[in-house]
């Protein structure tokens, strides 16, 4: 259990910083060999963004095999979800992602602007 959490990543390279403040997130493993579940919401930007996501078998996925998996992230009225299998060693992932950008200004603290660039009449938001 995270409360209260902070958690910032920084690419010196490409100049740009992406901040979570606010962290409250759980992790539930029930059972070594049965699926281990992720839930976590934070701010950045000013954004409420919440993840949650599901690795098949737990002891599997810390060994690096690949397993079921499934995550789904929530900013705003924006989501984006996936459902297949991935590994870790090396990371890999396999399957469908869907995503409803409606609400792209949910998603400008994601690219460190105050609001994403897309062409004009290309969608709401635009």
């Amino acid at each position: 259990m995270i409360r209260e959490g902070t958690f910032q990543f920084i690419d010196h390279q490409a100049g740009t910083r992406l901040a979570f403040d606010a962290i409250e997130a759980t992790v539930a493993i029930p059972d070594f060999t049965g699926p281990v579940s992720f839930r976590g919401e934070a701010v950045t930007g000013g954004q409420a963004v919440e993840l949650m996501a599901e690795a098949g078998v737990y002891s599997a996925f810390t060994e690096g095999r690949v397993v079921p998996f499934k995550a789904t992230l929530t900013a705003g009225g924006a989501t984006a979800a996936f459902e297949g299998r991935m590994g870790m060693q090396p990371m890999v992932a396999e399957g469908a992602l869907i995503a409803d950008l409606s609400d792209m200004g949910a998603l400008a603290p994601w690219r460190g602007s105050l609001r994403l660039r897309c062409r004009r009449g290309s969608g709401p938001g635009c």
